[in-house]
């Protein structure tokens, strides 16, 4: 028995190994303190750890929005504006580099074990991944720009969101509002609702009040079973 033990630890460490080159070779280093935009002091603040691969030259991006560091500054823009409506804020508060091997999610079982790997859940926070290519399961040949997943073995507790990076500036909101239990709608006004339409334009788009009433309800949920768990200092 030691004998097997020890013939194969070499080879685990080899491959471990690697896979941090990997990572810290491809993924350049975000600013986070350039990214957190500022929370009102009056509102809780709900931390995000970023999980991001390499940024593919293939990709077309949303005009203006060609690196990570600014895409990802629109995106936590938008999602302030809309949740400080019922007292919440986000902020980034670590990042983990993901390998190449995980940057195109082409089937259901690819989105789970982004999850499902050791130390990729934080709880307490919510877990954002970031790859470049994130397929329609449901659809062939197609993509979409967000998800919020969840775990086919505990839905209830282990769920993430993750992001294509063709995303535009409002789809992090909308996915987190599916975090905050919210269904997609038929709200004109609602970033919720996926038909396309001319009115509103997306700048005058949010949550409805009812809306805001399931996120609240969501929060206090999340927040009493530790689920999500506000920095103990509000930031300025």
């Amino acid at each position: 028995m030691l004998t097997i033990l020890f013939s194969y630890r070499p080879s685990l460490l080899a491959k471990d190994v690697a896979s941090l080159k990997e990572k810290s070779r491809s993924v350049p280093v975000l600013n986070l303190v350039k990214l957190n935009t500022s929370c009102a002091t009056n509102t809780k603040v709900i931390p995000i750890v970023v999980h991001r691969t390499a940024r593919s030259k293939q990709i077309k991006p949303p005009h203006g929005l060609g690196d990570d560091q600014t895409w990802l500054q629109a995106q936590l823009k938008e999602a302030q504006a809309l949740f400080g409506q019922v007292g919440l804020c986000f902020r980034f508060s670590l990042e983990h580099p993901l390998p190449q091997s995980e940057s195109i999610m082409k089937t259901r079982a690819q989105r789970t074990r982004l999850g499902r790997l050791k130390g990729r859940l934080h709880k307490g926070q919510i877990d954002l991944f970031i790859v470049n290519k994130l397929a329609d399961v449901d659809v062939p040949n197609t993509e979409i720009r967000g998800v919020h997943w969840r775990d086919p073995k505990d839905r209830k507790n282990k769920r993430w969101i993750i992001l294509s990076r063709i995303a535009r500036p409002k789809v992090l909101a909308h996915e987190l509002g599916h975090y905050f239990d919210l269904p997609h709608s038929k709200y004109p006004k609602s970033i919720m609702n996926k038909k396309p339409r001319k009115q509103p334009p997306m700048s005058k788009r949010g949550f409805v009040q009812a809306e805001y009433s399931i996120i609240r309800k969501a929060w206090k949920r999340m927040k009493k079973t530790g689920h999500l768990k506000p920095y103990p200092l509000r930031i300025k």
